[in-house]
C-alpha cells in the first residue's frame, strides 16, 4: 500500500508509526492510536486544522479502518483512555502549550501548514472542565440551546452543581434570571463558557429547589437556558455553526440566539423571546 501514495502520506504514516506522544509503548498499534487521539485532540485543544485523509490513511495502513478506532469500534475503548490522559496532562496552560507544541511538531504531516499555533494562549485561562462530546450532559446541552428539546435548566444546574461545578447556593442572577459561575470553566468542543442561566416557570420546581429560582415583579421571561462566554457575538457565532446543530421546528415558539451581554462577554442560549 505504501507504494501507492505521495512522499507527504508515506512521511505521516512514518510518524504516526515512529512517534509516541503520550508514553513509550512495546506495541506500535498502541502508539498509533495514541497519536491518533492526540491528532484529533489537537483540533479542539490547539486549533489545529487537520487533514483528515491523512489521517484516515495511518489509521487504515497501521490500526485497522477508521470505524475501528471511533465510537462502538473495536479500538474505542482505548483512544477513550488515551483522551483522558490527554485531559490530564492539558489541565494548565503550560500543560496545554507543551501538548500542542510537540503534537505539532512531530506529527506536523497532519496539518494545515498555515496554522501556526499561538503561543499566547498561555495568557488565556483553560478551563477546568471538558464536555466530553459522547457523553448525554453534551447532548442536553445541545438540544436545549438549540431549542431542539424545550428549555430545561433544572436539569443542568442540578448536574453542574453535582459535579460541584457550580454552587446553587450562590445566585447571581436578576429580574427572574438565576445564573451560576461554573467553577475553572467549561470547555466545550474548544470554547469556554463561564456562567450557565435559566429560569423555570414550574412552581413545584420553585418549592422542591428554593435555591435554584426565585419569581421577581414584573413579565416572566419564559423557561429559557443559556451559557456565557468571555468571547465576542461573532467567534461565538463561529462556533455554534461549526456545531451543525440546527433547532426543532415543534418548539418554534422558542429561538435559539446569540447575544451581546458587556464588554468581553456573550451568551448563546434558548428562550421565547
Amino acid at each position: 500500500m505504501l507504494l501507492n501514495i505521495d512522499y507527504f502520506s508515506r512521511k505521516a504514516i512514518f510518524a504516526f508509526f515512529a512517534m509516541s506522544l503520550l508514553h513509550s509503548s512495546a506495541d506500535a498499534g498502541d502508539d498509533a492510536i495514541e497519536n491518533f487521539t492526540a491528532i484529533i485532540a489537537s483540533k479542539q485543544l490547539c486549533g489545529f486544522t487537520v487533514n483528515m485523509q491523512m489521517v484516515s490513511i495511518s489509521v487504515n495502513s497501521l490500526i485497522g479502518t477508521i470505524e475501528s478506532v471511533s465510537p462502538g469500534g473495536e479500538h474505542w475503548s482505548e483512544v477513550q483512555r488515551n483522551s483522558d490522559r490527554i485531559e490530564i496532562l492539558t489541565q494548565t496552560s503550560e500543560g496545554r502549550i507543551s501538548f500542542c507544541n510537540r503534537v505539532k511538531s512531530e506529527m506536523s504531516s497532519f496539518f494545515d501548514a498555515t496554522v501556526k499555533f499561538d503561543n499566547s494562549v498561555k495568557e488565556v485561562p483553560i478551563a477546568k472542565t471538558i464536555v466530553r462530546t459522547d457523553s448525554n450532559f453534551y447532548f442536553h446541552l445541545m438540544n436545549q440551546l438549540s431549542c431542539t428539546a424545550k428549555p430545561n435548566p433544572t436539569t443542568s444546574f442540578l448536574h453542574l452543581n453535582s459535579l460541584k461545578l457550580i454552587d446553587i447556593h450562590k445566585n447571581r442572577g436578576a429580574d427572574s434570571v438565576s445564573c451560576f459561575d461554573i467553577d475553572g470553566g467549561l470547555d466545550i468542543e474548544g470554547l469556554r463558557f463561564d456562567f450557565i442561566c435559566g429560569f423555570s416557570e414550574d412552581r413545584l420546581i420553585w418549592d422542591l429547589f428554593p435555591d435554584l429560582y426565585r419569581r421577581a415583579p414584573g413579565t416572566s421571561p419564559g423557561e429559557s437556558i443559556s451559557l456565557g462566554a468571555n468571547t465576542s457575538p461573532k467567534k461565538l457565532k463561529e462556533w455554534w455553526q461549526s456545531r451543525g446543530v440546527a433547532g426543532n421546528p415543534q418548539f418554534s415558539s422558542y429561538t435559539s440566539h446569540i447575544d451581546h451581554m458587556s464588554e468581553g462577554i456573550s451568551e448563546i442560549g434558548c428562550s421565547p423571546f
